[in-house]
């Protein structure tokens, strides 16, 4: 649901007027929670590398973030985890 959520907010920030310099916000938002080791950033951050949404697509970073999510105790993440991990 958080992941729909983002994905949502972004579509929104790109509708409107300066969208990109607005996703690019956005986007650093969610680094800065990230960093300070909120799960749910940083599973949010997973699939935006997995996707590419707002960022070059990049599936060893997602499963970076989706593995410090899992540590951070976010099921969802440590399932992204796996299904990355699997896929090489």
């Amino acid at each position: 649901m958080r992941t729909v959520w983002l994905g949502c907010l972004l579509s929104v920030v790109l509708a409107v007027g300066g969208g990109v310099v607005r996703a690019q916000e956005s986007n650093q938002l969610v680094v800065e929670k990230a960093a300070q080791g909120d799960a749910s950033a940083q599973l949010n951050l997973g699939v935006l590398y997995r996707n590419g949404y707002g960022v070059r697509q990049d599936y060893v970073k997602a499963r970076e973030w989706f593995g410090k999510a899992c540590d951070n105790g976010d099921q969802r993440g440590c399932d992204e985890y796996r299904v990355l991990n699997n896929r090489r």
